[in-house]
């Protein structure tokens, strides 16, 4: 049935801002206090300068909760309409050593983050560190995600990871054996200025693969050169390559 509150696929360059805020840092891998730190504020300092789109995954516990809350609250929703904001979470990642790409998990994950963001849909859902599962695993949890988009809730389909030549693999892969590309793709820690391997390998790659958008994640490589080390509890922004 459709979704009477879903916004159209339409052109997702226009829809994803070039910057995105990170819902990592509500976790408690990053934050053993993540309840407790200052969302609201936060998300309406971003929203106000322009930066509407939000990523995020279950495996950020309790990320999901504390937008979802935070969003829902309002002190937002009477400023910001859900269609005001672009919402990117995950599926197949659950703890550090734990993944399920099942069918039936990938629609429970689905289901339960739409009820913590309190939506009728989600704009993005990834396959989360495909690196993980093989090649075939990972084209099954996306044909399933594209079950949800036949039902109007979910706007467009993706996978994420490190390696890009698993990426690119299966990016093709899921264009050649479902009939339709991805829509997105997000790699990280691979557009920064000591390593540009995504520009020079992977973008014309994903480009032909049909991909339509790159998500660049932490530009600044964590911070691992820094000689304060790793920024531990900082927001990781996204930058967004349109291929088209």
């Amino acid at each position: 049935m459709a979704n009477p509150t879903l916004r159209p696929r339409g052109d997702l360059a226009s829809e994803i801002t070039p910057i995105v805020m990170g819902g990592a840092a509500w976790s408690h891998q990053l934050n053993h206090d993540a309840e407790t730190r200052p969302v609201i504020p936060v998300i309406l300092n971003a929203f106000d300068h322009g930066i509407r789109t939000i990523d995020t995954s279950p495996y950020y516990e309790p990320s999901e909760k504390i937008l979802g809350k935070a969003l829902a609250d309002p002190q937002i929703s009477a400023i910001y309409k859900r269609e005001d904001y672009f919402l990117m979470t995950k599926v197949g990642r659950i703890a550090s050593e734990e993944f399920n790409y099942s069918p039936s998990w990938i629609r429970e994950s689905v289901e339960r983050s739409l009820r913590r963001f309190q939506t009728g849909y989600l704009d993005v859902v990834f396959c989360h560190d495909v690196e993980f599962i093989s090649d075939a695993g990972v084209v099954e949890a996306v044909r399933t995600l594209w079950e949800f988009v036949e039902q109007g809730k979910i706007r467009y389909v993706g996978i994420s990871g490190y390696p890009i030549d698993k990426l690119v693999r299966v990016a093709r892969l899921c264009k050649e054996k479902l009939g339709r590309p991805l829509d997105i793709v997000q790699n990280w820690g691979q557009l920064t200025l000591q390593n540009t391997k995504l520009r020079t390998e992977g973008l014309r790659q994903l480009g032909e693969a049909g991909v339509k958008m790159v998500c660049s994640s932490s530009p600044l490589n964590i911070g691992l050169l820094r000689a304060q080390g790793v920024p531990i509890g900082q927001v990781f922004s996204l930058f967004l390559l349109d291929l088209h």
